[in-house]
């Protein structure tokens, strides 16, 4: 009894130290921090204020990029727009009082409306009579107190056809030409206007003339393709580049 009563005296002692030994660590990591480095302070941020001015074209740029005003205006989405309220029904004075349009002028004359110097068949619209505002027996043109005159047209010389060159890089027309009435095409047919493309190069044309458009005439195709690349040598004419040619009556 006094070995077992001894044992577990002696397991209860162990017991303490260990429990003492633990007590005693935990007590040593509470202590109190010491004293380190110095925390860096915080920067401090100014305000500078700019006047806005047409000299500063990257001053104004960032103002306008960072200008808050456009994201608070009303829109359909932020804001709420209030409805026209709607007709009551029933009548009202406007529909009593809708407009009559009319003439309230008898007497109103064709003459009134237009000017003193209007004239109709070579004579003034007040003497004018319904076979003068129906025909007319003068080679001018009537009604010239309306600024209307009589125009001198220049004659146009005789062609068998008319040449536009356009770069297809811009639109730009390049040339203009007329083709002599003896250089016509050999038919009597007639025919609409043909386009073709030509693709140029620094020796001339790189390959034979390619027709786009058709005149409708097999012999006016023909005649026009071979003449512009033979008789008027349009590759020797034009810089390298493509181009558009028309031809047309």
């Amino acid at each position: 009894m006094d070995s077992a009563a001894a044992s577990s005296q002696k397991t209860w002692i162990l017991s303490g130290a260990v429990g003492a030994a633990l007590v005693a660590g935990a007590l040593v990591l509470f202590k109190a921090p010491v004293g380190g480095a110095p925390l860096p302070a915080k920067p401090t941020r100014t305000v500078e204020l700019r006047a806005v001015t047409e000299a500063r074209t990257i001053l104004n740029e960032e103002t306008l990029l960072r200008d808050l005003a456009p994201m608070f205006l009303p829109t359909e989405k932020n804001a709420i727009l209030r409805r026209a309220p709607a007709r009551e029904p029933g009548r009202t004075f406007l529909d009593v009082e809708a407009p009559k349009l009319g003439i309230g002028d008898r007497a109103w004359r064709f003459d009134r409306a237009l000017p003193e110097l209007a004239t109709l068949n070579a004579v003034s619209v007040a003497r004018a009579t319904p076979l003068d505002y129906l025909h007319s027996l003068s080679d001018e043109v009537s009604l010239a107190g309306l600024g209307r005159a009589q125009a001198t047209l220049p004659a146009v010389p005789s062609r068998a056809a008319m040449i536009e060159v356009v770069r297809l890089r811009d639109g730009v027309v390049i040339l203009t030409q007329a083709i002599p009435a003896e250089r016509r095409p050999p038919t009597d047919k007639p025919w609409q206007p043909l386009e073709l493309l030509a693709n140029i190069g620094p020796a001339g044309l790189i390959a034979p003339l390619s027709l786009s458009v058709r005149s409708g005439v097999d012999e006016v195709d023909v005649f026009f393709r071979t003449f512009l690349a033979r008789t008027v040598q349009i590759g020797e004419q034009l810089a390298p580049g493509f181009y558009r040619i028309r031809v047309s009556p």
